[in-house]
């Protein structure tokens, strides 16, 4: 529409001279009329209306080509973005794959980096369910930037899971352990129960939303972290909400204890460091909503001497 706008006045612009010359025949005609000059006066009158019908004529007649033009120079362009990828890459993707990639990668107004995970793993005095548990502490931090010209609210959403069977509705906050830190500052308690109102909790997690403002093209570091009680053979799965350049994750566990992990992520792992008690890994490429790790653990199997064969007896 501005681009109709601006070409309109362009139009004006290039053809003034015709209504400054209807102007000046319609004076003419006026003072040859005046002067009794009339069959010259109707002569420049009729110039000066031909003029002036003229200016309009081909201002409706630009102005409906050059619409014209804008929507199709519009409808060109709005198609060509749309299959950009099949154009560049020579593929023709399904058109729900591309709607997909164009709401969560091309139209994201975030994107995370620096995002670093640490695990800790320590045995637990209690149990869950009657059976023998560990305590599971993470912490995840990551550095949140506005792709966008203009002011943004990020929300900040993370999710504790529930554990029936020592959740309690009131004290849910409390026996979660969760933590929010914006830029070093910790949420103070009647934040994080606006945070966890803000979420509807699931039967399988508490859930919460802290909602941030971003300056255009500006950044903001934020830290989660919690408690949790598992089983002593258990799954922990980690998923970025958001796209994000990668991520570098660290776990730790007592020796007796033997942890797997594996991506969730079209590459695989690269390890940076194995070694009793401690694996540290990270994804290098970009991530999509949703991709991340799992790791899973177990006691060590307890290894039992043999005891040597003597043989059959023989009686003698």
């Amino acid at each position: 529409m501005k681009l109709v706008k601006h070409s309109l006045l362009e139009s004006v612009y290039q053809f003034w001279w015709l209504i400054v010359c209807s102007i000046i025949f319609m004076l003419l005609a006026y003072l040859l009329e005046h002067n009794k000059l009339y069959f010259l006066s109707h002569i420049a009158r009729d110039i000066g209306i031909a003029l002036l019908v003229s200016f309009f004529i081909i201002l409706t007649i630009e102005h409906r080509q050059r619409e014209d033009l804008s929507n199709q120079f519009s409808s060109f362009m709005s198609s060509t973005h749309d299959h950009i990828l099949q154009s560049v890459l020579g593929v023709q993707f399904p058109d729900n794959v591309y709607q997909y990639v164009k709401e969560k990668i091309m139209k994201e107004t975030f994107f995370r980096v620096d995002s670093n995970i640490v695990y800790v793993l320590s045995h637990s005095n209690s149990q869950k369910y009657g059976i023998e548990s560990v305590n599971i502490s993470v912490e995840a931090s990551h550095t949140v930037c506005n792709l966008t010209n203009k002011m943004q609210v990020y929300p900040i959403k993370v999710f504790v899971e529930r554990d029936p069977a020592t959740l309690n509705e009131d004290l849910r906050l409390e026996r979660s352990g969760a933590c929010i830190e914006i830029d070093g500052d910790v949420l103070k308690e009647d934040q994080l129960i606006k945070a966890d109102a803000s979420w509807s909790d699931t039967p399988e997690f508490v859930r919460f939303q802290y909602d941030v403002e971003l300056p255009a093209g500006g950044q903001r570091r934020t830290k989660f972290s919690y408690t949790r009680q598992k089983l002593i053979r258990d799954t922990e799965v980690w998923r970025s909400v958001y796209p994000s350049n990668g991520v570098y994750f660290t776990i730790k566990f007592p020796d007796d204890m033997e942890v797997f992990v594996d991506a969730m992520h079209s590459d695989d792992l690269e390890y940076r460091h194995r070694s009793a008690g401690i694996i540290i890994c990270r994804i290098t490429r970009p991530l999509l909503p949703h991709n991340g790790f799992m790791f899973w653990w177990s006691p060590k199997p307890v290894l039992t001497t043999a005891v040597d064969d003597p043989g059959p007896l023989v009686a003698s």
